[in-house]
């Protein structure tokens, strides 16, 4: 996969992808993964996505309105503008699964559109910082998380948590937002 100024590697085509080793951070602002279109499969084969100096972006970033995403298997840790985002609220269908997150600065995940995220552990989030944020109609299961520096799973509109364990979490453990419509059970 070839890159650019502002990313590592860059995914541009429709398919299946696995990593074969580590993904190391290089510059500052610069992102790790970027997914930029529809109908993709990223499985990090147990490897891992990693920032290795300051002022980095984010480990995977998927751009704006891409569907069909699916990222698991792996870690992804130090990226100071989050670990794994999806940051547009168009997204649909996103899938974040089985993934360790871990940073002292930056988020864990963020999903704004539809989508899952099940089976992730996220520690040690930044000052001010969600573990995990979701925003609309997502579902959060089985995940863990430890040490955020504000919630530890953040939610906005129709999202559903269920089967996670929070401690430490500087502000609260699930936070739902005054939008409502948000099923919490089981956690």
């Amino acid at each position: 996969l070839s890159g650019d100024g502002a990313n590592i590697h860059i995914i541009s085509q429709a398919g299946s992808y696995y990593l074969t080793t580590n993904v190391l951070g290089a510059g500052p602002s610069k992102n790790g993964i970027l997914i930029a279109t529809n109908h993709v499969t990223l499985d990090l084969n147990g490897f891992s996505v990693l920032a290795t100096g300051p002022n980095s972006a984010m480990g995977i970033s998927i751009a704006g309105s891409c569907t069909n995403v699916v990222v698991r298997h792996g870690m992804v840790s130090g990226w100071e503008a989050g670990d794994v985002v999806s940051g547009s609220a168009s997204s649909q269908n996103v899938i974040f699964e089985r993934l360790n997150l871990h940073t002292e600065t930056g988020g864990g995940i963020v999903l704004r559109g539809t989508g899952v995220v099940r089976d992730c552990n996220v520690g040690r989030t930044g000052g001010g910082v969600n573990g995990i944020s979701c925003f609309n109609r997502a579902v959060i299961s089985n995940c863990t998380v430890h040490d955020s520096g504000s919630a530890g799973i953040y939610v906005v509109t129709n999202c559903v948590v269920s089967g996670c364990y929070i401690e430490n979490s500087v502000n609260s453990g699930i936070q739902a937002d005054v939008h409502g419509g948000c099923e919490i059970t089981g956690n």
